[in-house]
């Protein structure tokens, strides 16, 4: 990679430029070139002309004389070569060094050649690289952060020989947060927030996989988390939007070598001076205006039904599990799995009489799922294999102990040189137990005799080789729909507004989903968890992503947006939030010519108002979900239902879910065992009282439930025992007595086998009205507290 061509200029406010042509075939020394009256033209344009375009891409045209041989070989070898090859850079000034001002990619067919004779203009164009992105498959199957997908973007671009590795590349500025994380101002929530990219692929009918292009992505987690994504001053960045509504935002900047530079609270929002070196609104500019929106909505399609899971698979003895993808259990979701079993016995020379028998050989399928809702537990596909007697084959049922689908290939009789079988199997499963990532495996198990059954050893004269081949996966379910859409979307009640016009964002595969498949995960300091509901910072209330997303974009479009066409000069890169007429105006798109160091652009003036907006009830079939719920009925018909808004009068939520905000509950609410961290009670306190009557001579054990006892006494002079529980770390035991409990009339603690209390092997309670405390650690009691009358 060589620097080939270069040009240093000063704009008419004094700021110097260098442009810098790269050849990545070149190794000689560089020459300069003279560029003409503009300098240099930057040109940013949005995919829609809204004000929340998620996509500005960016390009140069550099106007360069061409006075001599050595730019006439430059553009001989530009000419031979579409693209990649030459790229170009603009470097601007500081007063100390050169910093990245843009950077791109020169394009062949966006070049033109003035038609005269030298010296002639001839226009290069470079582009930022963004829509190329376009052209290049996301080829991966795991889970990333959105962090980790940005800088794989911006480096599949190709820009790698114009950045060092200590240069800033990428940039995030990001600032809404899971309930489930922990909110940081020094930590980029980006880098705690991922979804799995299997998403974003499909597996066609010959088994190939196609992916997702890198555009298509990074469009959508723009969409998702109300972003846009663009190149400033060299670095790729991706921001929200609604961040720059406010005077400051908090901008995490990364370089080429994906290391975090910096954390920085960035204000560089510029008040016009009406000077060129401060900035100055032209004559001629106009203001006009934007209607404001009735809804802004956007669309959930969470894939159901990956049909073809895998597709002409062998197994051998080598061969690992297989992933299937992730499965759901709706609609009696199932699994179909067909394939072939070989089984051959070849004659190997060694010695020994053939013997002419049956023989059956078995394989153990394995294919299991893992529970979304409780990660670790596993649901097994079982059917055994029963040889001593009776029906051959059990019942096939799903299972969470480790279990196998067992399988014959039918019985075969050997011949003097061998035995050969090859027969095709097919399974349907029972419906789904649960949702979650799915394995296959398929490994050979035993022969066995095709009359009695029993086992068979192989004689030394034969060799044994056996494999499954084509084994196909497929996904089956009651619908056949192969995706579920949910519509989301806000409403501006304003009844100033007579506004029917509504805001498409598109549709989104990735969003929340409690797990499901097209979820996002958040880190909670210790685990990746499906994520559930989402706030702005650290203050306000939390709902789910997509109804966070409609209210603040309908907050931007509630009135009409006022918008200012026309030229503004002033030495400021794009992205830089003017201040005049007392409001601040954001650039959608704009043209920057380097010499005059003006603008012509629109800007809009962004103000956010939340009030008059109603968040609506999603709606469709299905997809993204305020939480999760399970009706269960017997084993193997699980349902999942994904609620937005569920009244019920009487409900069970089973397995393990998170509620986000507050819960609210009336009436009487039984719990099992909970962990709860800081709670205030505004109302009483009641315990279950353990009523426990003591008598002469007499016993009874009670349980680490019986949290608090009442005793009493009742008959002739003796001792009554009770027999504690094992002494748990953390567990507390009450003890009271009533005026029944005498110093003839005792009551007797009696740890357990090895167990003491405060040292002692019993304590005991022979006053009225006694009281004691104990509290288990370390397998004795302690006493914590006492009363003695």
């Amino acid at each position: 990679m060589g620097l080939r061509l270069y040009s240093e200029f000063h704009s008419s406010t004094n700021k110097l430029f260098k442009v810098e042509i790269y050849d990545s075939s070149y190794g000689g020394t560089a020459q300069d070139f003279v560029v003409a009256s503009d300098g240099f033209t930057l040109n940013y344009s949005g995919e829609t002309d809204d004000i929340v375009s998620p996509i500005i891409s960016s390009n140069c045209t550099v106007s360069a004389y061409n006075e001599d041989a050595f730019f006439d070989n430059f553009i001989t070898d530009l000419k031979q070569y579409q693209e990649k090859r030459f790229t170009l850079r603009v470097l601007l000034h500081n007063g100390t060094n050169y910093a990245h001002y843009w950077a791109g990619i020169i394009m062949q067919d966006l070049v033109t050649i003035e038609d005269t004779s030298k010296p002639y203009v001839f226009s290069i164009t470079a582009v930022d690289g963004i829509g190329s992105l376009a052209n290049i498959d996301y080829e991966s199957i795991a889970n990333v952060t959105i962090e980790s997908f940005i800088e794989s973007a911006v480096g599949a671009i190709g820009l790698d020989e114009l950045y060092l590795s200590n240069d800033n590349f990428y940039a995030t500025s990001v600032n809404i947060w899971d309930t489930q994380q922990t909110y940081s101002a020094t930590t980029d929530v980006t880098t705690l927030t991922r979804f799995s990219a299997l998403v974003y692929s499909e597996k066609q009918e010959d088994g190939t996989i196609t992916y997702s292009n890198y555009l298509e992505i990074l469009k959508e987690l723009c969409i998702a988390f109300g972003a846009r994504f663009y190149q400033k001053n060299g670095v790729f960045t991706f921001e929200q939007y609604i961040e720059r509504a406010d005077a400051s935002r908090i901008v995490y900047t990364y370089l080429f070598d994906g290391s975090l530079d910096s954390t920085a609270t960035v204000n560089d929002d510029v008040t016009l001076a009406g000077t060129t070196g401060g900035g100055a609104r032209l004559a001629g500019n106009q203001f006009n205006f934007l209607p404001a929106l009735k809804k802004v909505q956007v669309a959930y399609n969470q894939s159901r039904a990956n049909n073809l899971l895998a597709n002409r698979l062998t197994f051998t003895g080598a061969t690992g599990r297989q992933n299937l993808g992730f499965l759901v259990d709706d609609n009696n979701g199932r699994v179909q799995v067909t394939g072939d079993l070989i089984y051959q016995l070849a004659h190997n020379g060694n010695a020994g009489t053939v013997v002419l028998e049956f023989w059956r050989p078995v394989w153990q399928l394995e294919l299991r799922i893992e529970d979304a809702a409780n990660p670790g537990t596993f649901y097994y596909l079982k059917r055994d294999f029963n040889p001593s007697g009776g029906q051959l084959y059990g019942a096939t049922s799903w299972t969470t102990t480790p279990s196998f689908y067992h399988v014959d290939a039918g019985t075969t009789r050997n011949e003097a040189s061998g035995a050969y079988i090859s027969n095709n199997f097919s399974l349907v499963t029972p419906p789904l137990p649960v949702d979650g990532e799915a394995e296959i495996d398929v490994n050979y198990y035993r022969v066995y005799d095709g009359f009695n059954n029993t086992v068979k050893t192989v004689p030394v004269y034969f060799t044994e080789t056996n494999q499954v081949k084509e084994v196909t996966a497929t996904y089956l379910n009651d619908s056949g729909a192969s995706s579920e859409v949910t519509i989301y979307s806000a409403t501006n009640t304003d009844t100033d507004i007579n506004s029917n016009l509504i805001l498409d964002l598109g549709e989104l595969r990735v969003s929340d989903s409690l797990g499901l498949q097209g979820s996002f995960y958040v880190y909670n300091g210790s685990n990746w968890v499906a994520s559930t509901q989402w706030r702005r910072g650290n203050t306000g209330s939390y709902t789910s992503l997509l109804k966070l997303l409609t209210n603040e974009v309908l907050s931007l479009h509630k009135k009409p947006i006022e918008r200012y066409s026309g030229t503004i000069v002033g030495p400021y890169s794009f992205g830089i939030r003017y201040e005049f007429d007392g409001s601040y105006w954001l650039p959608m798109q704009g043209s920057y010519n380097a010499n005059l160091d003006e603008w012509s652009s629109e800007w809009f003036k962004i103000a956010k108002d939340g009030t008059d907006i109603t968040v609506d009830n999603p709606v469709g079939t299905g997809g993204g979900a305020d939480f999760v719920a399970r009706v269960s009925s017997q084993q193997g018909t699980d349902e999942v239902i994904n609620g937005v808004d569920i009244t019920v009068t009487t409900s069970e939520v089973t397995g393990n879910q998170t509620i986000g905000g507050t819960l609210g509950v009336t009436g009487n609410s039984t719990l099992a065992t909970t962990s709860v961290g800081e709670f205030t009670t505004t109302d009483r306190v009641n315990v279950t009282l353990n009523e426990v009557t003591g008598n002469p001579g007499g016993s009874e054990s009670i349980s680490a439930r019986d949290h608090f006892n009442f005793i009493s006494y009742s008959g002739g002079n003796g001792t009554y025992t009770i027999n504690l529980p094992a002494a748990e770390d953390g567990l507390i035991m009450r003890f009271k007595t009533d005026d029944t409990v005498l110093a003839n009339k005792t009551i007797t603690l009696q740890p357990q086998s090895g167990e003491r209390i405060d040292a002692e092997s019993t304590y005991s309670m022979d006053r009225s009205y006694d009281g004691i405390s104990l509290l288990g650690k370390g397998s004795n009691w302690f006493v914590i507290q006492k009363k003695e009358k």
